[in-house]
């Protein structure tokens, strides 16, 4: 697992980088896969609406235990 990967902490941290809450209904207990890959969407949401472009990267991508994000 990774630490981001429920998306609680993603949220959290963007939440203290940002100055602001993140807009939204995120699940701060995560109860299924489905809730997980909606806090991580609305958290790769959160950043795109910050203005900072993010390429070809999905909440699948960030919760998946491949890791594909970082990887060369």
């Amino acid at each position: 697992t990774t630490e981001f990967e429920d998306g609680i902490k993603l949220i959290n941290l963007l939440e203290i980088i940002g100055k602001e809450p993140v807009k939204g209904k995120w699940h701060k207990e995560c109860k299924n896969k489905y809730h997980k890959l909606e806090n991580v969407g609305i958290a790769i949401e959160y950043i795109k609406n910050k203005g900072i472009k993010l390429t070809n990267i999905q909440p699948e991508d960030i919760r998946s235990e491949e890791r594909r994000v970082g990887k060369e």
